[in-house]
Order: C-alpha cells, then sequence, then structure tokens
C-alpha cells in the first residue's frame, strides 16, 4: 500500500469517555460518556457479534498462533496517553510479533498478537479472541472474531484524507488531513482535532482544549484511533498497531 500523509480533584478518563467529552465539549454541554455500539450478526458463530467484536452465547478457542517472523521496522516502544491534567491513563506497547493495551496499573486490557498472514488478531485479558485486524492493498479491516465479517474498513486516501466506515459502505468517520494531523467529524459536525509531532501527540476539541496527549512516536492515524468511540479499545489498539506498521 502506497504510504499516505500522516503525519478539585483530579479526573480520570477511560478511551469511551475521553471522546464523549471531546464530542461533548464541542456542543458546549458538560462532559457526559457517551456509548453507541450497533449489533451484528456473524453467521459463522453461535452467538452474536458487536461491532466491538463481543459474543453473546459464544466464546472462540483459537488458540494463539505464532508469527513466522517480525515486521520490518517496528521497533520496541511504550507509548503513554495521558489525561489534560499530566496522569497516565494507559500505554501501548509495541514489538515486531504484536503489542498490548495496559491499563495504568499494568493490567492487560488487550493483547495483539502477529499472525503468519500478517494479521493482527485481539484478544482480551482472559485471552479469548475479540477480533482481528487485517491489512489489505487499500484498507485496513476490523474482522469479527471468527474472520467471517468485516465490521468496520479504515480508508486512507492518496490526497491524505481517510475514512472509517461500516461493512455496508456508511461512513462512521471522515478525517481530514491538517498540516500537523487530521480534523476527524462524523459527517454531521467536526468531533476532534489530532496533531501529532516528533515524540508526542493529543486530542483537542474544536476550541482548542486538550482531552488527551501521548507520550512517544505515534502517527496522526494511529492516534485518531483512540477517538473512535464506535471502536472497542482492542479495536483502537489494533487499528493503531496496523497503522504504525504500514508507516514504517
Amino acid at each position: 500500500m502506497a504510504k499516505r500523509r500522516m503525519a478539585a480533584k483530579a479526573e480520570v478518563f477511560t478511551v469511551p469517555a475521553i471522546v464523549g467529552r471531546l464530542a461533548l465539549v464541542a456542543l458546549g454541554t458538560m462532559p457526559l460518556v457517551m456509548s453507541c455500539q450497533p449489533q451484528v450478526n456473524d453467521e459463522a458463530t453461535s452467538g452474536t457479534v458487536s461491532e466491538t467484536g463481543s459474543i453473546a452465547g459464544s466464546q472462540s478457542k483459537d488458540e494463539p498462533a505464532k508469527p513466522s517472523g517480525s515486521v520490518g521496522g517496528v521497533r520496541s516502544q511504550k507509548i503513554t496517553f495521558r489525561t489534560p491534567n499530566g496522569t497516565p491513563e494507559f500505554s501501548l506497547q509495541f514489538k515486531s510479533s504484536g503489542g498490548k493495551l495496559l491499563d495504568a496499573s499494568g493490567n492487560v486490557i488487550a493483547n495483539l498478537i502477529l499472525q503468519s498472514d500478517g494479521a493482527v488478531k485481539l484478544t482480551d485479558a482472559n485471552n479469548n479472541v475479540v477480533g482481528y485486524v487485517n491489512q489489505t492493498e487499500d484498507a485496513v479491516l476490523i474482522e469479527s472474531p471468527k474472520r467471517s465479517k468485516t465490521l468496520f474498513s479504515f480508508v486512507q486516501e492518496s490526497d491524505g484524507n481517510a475514512l472509517l466506515t461500516r461493512n455496508n459502505g456508511s461512513t462512521v468517520y471522515q478525517l481530514t488531513a491538517t498540516d500537523d494531523g487530521y480534523s476527524v467529524d462524523s459527517g454531521k459536525a467536526v468531533l476532534y482535532a489530532v496533531q501529532a509531532k516528533k515524540g508526542s501527540g493529543q486530542l483537542q476539541t474544536t476550541n482548542g482544549q486538550t482531552v488527551m496527549a501521548a507520550d512517544g512516536e505515534i502517527t496522526p492515524a494511529a492516534l485518531a484511533a483512540f477517538g473512535f468511540e464506535k471502536l472497542s479499545q482492542a479495536q483502537q489498539a489494533g487499528l493503531a498497531y496496523a497503522l504504525s506498521i504500514e508507516s514504517t
């Protein structure tokens, strides 16, 4: 795939709460947690698979597969995500064989396991498979736990813009390239801005208020993924990892 252009008490925010704060601050209201996770059926499972990869009535028994090799250019690193007051909220660890999303105490939120075919298997803290992220020539696909359905597609365009779409082709988020990152909107209103530079990045409201900061090398598209509240945290981390591989 061709390279694209990327580039008082203390409050503690989870990723969905951060995005809820982004959208509501932009509307001039008090911050609340937003949640919108529509359900889709996965015909290859005995239960119901949501867009965030959770399964009701079924649990995957797939064993983690060992990757056949490393991904060139992906070096081990840790990116720490902080609340506006500087408190660590979670971190993403990268390595050539995958990575981990950890909470502030170092507990696993999600495992990212690179497969021999280049896909990234997503598992939760109990090693249950919750989805896959797979790169094609034209897009990064977020797939169901059995890989029978594409739930979301992330497409980077030649002009530097990008889209996150559902499997039916409808747009979830539209990313418009700026000088230092992206402006992200839902098709109805601008939700937040992504700014990334060497060694750091941040998500900001439309009035310039920082709601999340990242310490470490991260591309604008990978950082933007952590503002996609329609995705689970595992899906956000998997997408960010795949986009980081792609940019190397």
